[in-house]
C-alpha cells in the first residue's frame, strides 16, 4: 500500500495511520477519517504539524509510521539520549522532501506498555521537549519559515513543563527560568496571534490555577 502510493505520487515520504493496543484491546485512532489518502508539499505538511484534530499531530511526529526515501537522511540523524528523538527529527525530513503522501489506514500497531519510557511518569528528561522547540525554531529561522505557530506551541509547552516541575520537583530552580521564558515569548507573539489563541495564552499566564485544575482532573481519572 505505502510503496504503491509512493510510486503513484512520486512521494519521498509515505505516512500511515495507526491503531493503539492496550490490555489486548484494539483501539483505532484515525488521524483524518474524511480522506483515504492525501498528498502534501513541505508548506502544507508543516502547517499541519500542530493540528490537534483527531490526533494528527502524533501521526505526523512518530517516526515509526513512515517510509522514507533513504537520501533524506544523508545529513539528518536521530539525537542520542533524547526523550523525544522523533520530534527532534521528523520535521527536518519534511523540509527535505518534495512530496509527502498520507495513507489514511491503520497499518501500524502501537502498543502501550506499563513501564515504557513514555509511560514511566514525569522525569526531568521530559524537559527535552523544550530543547526540541528551541532547535526547531532555529532550524526554521535559518531556512526562512514562519515561526509564529512554533513559538505559540513552544509557549504552551513551557507552561506545561513549569506546572509539572512545580508538582514533581517543587524546589527546582528551572521553574523560575521557565516563567521568564514564557513571559518573553508571550510578549513577543501576543499581538500576532488570533483572538482565541491570545485568550488561551492569557489564561495560562494570568490564571494558571485553571491549568492546575486540568492536571488534577486528568490524574484523578
Amino acid at each position: 500500500m505505502c510503496l504503491h502510493k509512493i510510486f503513484y505520487t512520486t512521494a519521498d515520504i509515505a505516512i500511515v495511520n495507526k491503531y493503539h493496543l492496550k490490555d489486548n484491546e484494539k483501539i483505532v485512532h484515525l488521524a483524518n477519517s474524511k480522506e483515504l489518502f492525501r498528498v502534501f508539499d513541505t508548506k502544507m505538511i508543516l502547517e499541519s504539524m500542530y493540528s490537534r484534530e483527531n490526533n494528527f499531530i502524533s501521526t505526523l511526529t512518530m517516526a515509526q509510521l513512515k517510509l522514507y526515501r533513504k537520501e533524506l537522511f544523508s545529513d539528518i540523524e536521530f539525537p542520542i539520549g533524547k526523550k523525544y528523538e522523533d520530534s527532534f527529527t521528523t520535521y527536518k525530513t519534511y523540509i527535505e522532501a518534495n512530496r509527502i503522501v498520507f495513507v489514511n489506514r491503520p497499518l501500524y500497531a502501537y502498543r502501550f506498555r506499563s513501564g515504557s519510557i513514555t509511560r514511566s511518569g514525569y522525569q526531568l528528561s521530559n524537559l527535552d521537549v523544550l530543547e526540541m522547540y528551541e532547535e526547531r525554531l532555529e532550524y526554521f529561522r535559518e531556512r526562512g519559515y514562519d515561526l509564529l505557530s512554533t513559538k505559540y506551541h513552544y509557549c504552551i509547552a513551557i507552561a506545561n513543563q513549569k506546572e509539572l516541575l512545580k508538582k514533581h520537583f517543587p524546589n527546582n530552580p528551572k521553574i523560575y527560568k521557565l516563567d521568564s521564558q514564557f513571559r518573553e515569548i508571550y510578549c513577543d507573539i501576543l499581538n500576532e496571534l488570533p483572538f482565541k489563541k491570545r485568550i488561551k495564552l492569557g489564561i495560562i499566564r494570568f490564571l494558571p490555577f485553571i491549568k492546575r485544575l486540568k492536571y488534577q482532573f486528568i490524574e484523578s481519572r
